[in-house]
């Protein structure tokens, strides 16, 4: 386990921190957290495969250029050079919105780590699940650490710029990089590290969905050279043009960083989804789905729901014509009018509602533009989700409301084993290349006892 003596450039802490620490360091929690994510991730990775149009044609595009077949295609099959299947897998994992998320800061872990991890580990074969698992525990980590370090501003979009390194972080620790290597490893890195939060907030477009194929391909390639000899900046993280004095105007605490560096892994405390959608909306969602299990309310008596929010999640439901109507499928992924709606109307969200054809749906749109929302001034100080709060009034003049603390998928009010099989079953059927069903259940199978394999490649493979 990495002993950090002093302070230094974290960039070295983390180095050292990935490089020494081992499978055994883990917490048994961590194994547990760590290895449903990874479930997870492959899981709403292959459903892309098969749902989104866009991630179709950037995997047509990148299989043009063929290449060494060194690694596998989620969902669509075929192989590619590691670095095309890193920006390939990497445009899976988060397309539909659906992987696992911190609530506190909204930064996406296992997007990042998990395909640069596994592309790494099937070009280097005999990779066991114990070296998968420690990987991404150590990604994971530093995503959160990094993420609640720095004083949030809306600006930098946290998960691409800091998934850089932690992408980077998961490739040098499969490929069993020192510390040194790891460091300059960091130092390319993050001459790539990028993107702003107009990626999430602007409306009509696609790169949204697409955006962690660049923290793919820039974790493998960054690991790759410096195994290759060939050096980065030293100072990455903390020099005085490295990341968080440029990015982030010096206002951070390096405290975060490295307080028990080693001993407490973050990822512990990642949320999963339960519905295929922005985490903004699961307060909303957990409360209406809560009162109407409790109230049975018909729709049709339905006169107007209102959403109690923040500032990023009022972002949810304005301008209010564009949400209560998405015009797109990923629009529709980021109004809170369509989702309640859905809710309302199902007693779920789930993929199939986000298609070009069910976002016309009338009786959904219908719906949707009945959901208002209400600025909360106590929910402003707030810097992940919300809770959920939701008011409800009837055509006959009755008032419901219905209160819930935490999001359904937060570590304090978790999704159940049995909702995250189903979530993967449900995802795997959406594989663009149909796979079997025993190939499925043996990925559960496999992953389950993930820490007793001896080459996780043969994941990626049934996955293919």
């Amino acid at each position: 386990m990495a002993q950090i003596a002093e302070r230094t450039e974290v960039a070295e802490a983390f180095a050292e921190n990935v490089a020494q620490v081992s499978y055994d360091d883990l917490p048994k929690e961590t194994v547990e957290v760590t290895r449903r994510s990874i479930l997870d991730l492959l899981g709403v990775a292959v459903a892309g495969s098969g749902i989104v149009p866009e991630v179709r044609a950037l995997v047509e595009l990148v299989k043009e250029a063929g290449g060494k077949e060194e690694c596998t295609v989620l969902g669509f099959g075929g192989r590619l050079p590691a670095l095309t299947a890193a920006f390939a897998n990497g445009a899976l994992a988060h397309s539909l919105d659906y992987d696992d998320v911190f609530d506190e800061y909204g930064a996406h872990p296992s997007a990042t780590t998990v395909p640069a991890a596994l592309v790494v580990a099937e070009r280097a074969g005999g990779v066991s699940g114990k070296q998968l698992i420690t990987a991404v525990a150590l990604g994971n980590d530093m995503m959160s650490r990094m993420s609640r370090a720095i004083v949030f501003k809306r600006d930098w979009f946290i998960t691409p710029v800091f998934g850089a390194f932690t992408a980077t972080a998961v490739a040098g620790k499969v490929l069993g990089l020192d510390k040194d290597r790891l460091v300059d490893a960091f130092g390319i890195a993050f001459c790539q590290a990028a993107g702003t939060m107009e990626i999430v907030y602007g409306t009509d477009s696609n790169i949204r969905a697409l955006y962690d194929s660049f923290v793919g391909r820039t974790g493998v390639l960054s690991a790759l050279m410096a195994q290759r000899g060939i050096s980065g900046v030293k100072a990455s993280m903390e020099g005085k043009n490295g990341l968080f004095n440029v990015y982030f105007h010096g206002e951070y605490d390096p405290r975060i960083l490295t307080d028990h560096l080693g001993k407490r892994f973050e990822g512990t405390d990642v949320s999963f989804k339960a519905w295929p959608c922005c985490r903004r909306s699961h307060p909303a969602l957990t409360a209406i789905m809560g009162l109407m299990r409790k109230e049975r309310i018909p729709v049709d008596n339905i006169k107007s729901i209102t959403v109690e929010t923040n500032a990023p999640s009022e972002a949810l439901c304005t301008p209010r014509e564009a949400r209560q109507a998405p015009k797109t499928v990923l629009d529709a992924k980021f109004s809170i009018p369509y989702t309640v709606a859905n809710a309302i109307l199902k007693g779920r969200v789930a993929l199939e509602d986000f298609t070009p054809e069910a976002i016309k749906d009338p009786r959904t749109v219908a719906l949707a533009r009945r959901v208002g929302s209400h600025l909360n001034p106590e929910y402003e100080s707030i810097r992940g989700m919300t809770p959920g709060s939701v008011q409800l009034e009837t055509k006959d003049g009755r008032v419901y409301s219905h209160y819930e603390e935490f999001p359904y998928g937060h570590p304090r009010n978790p999704i159940s084993r049995e909702d995250s099989i189903r979530k993967f079953l449900d995802c795997a059927s959406q594989s663009a290349k149909p796979a079997k069903r025993d190939a499925i259940q043996k990925v559960v199978d496999m992953v389950d006892r993930l820490e007793t394999l001896e080459d996780v490649g043969e994941i990626a493979r049934l996955l293919g």
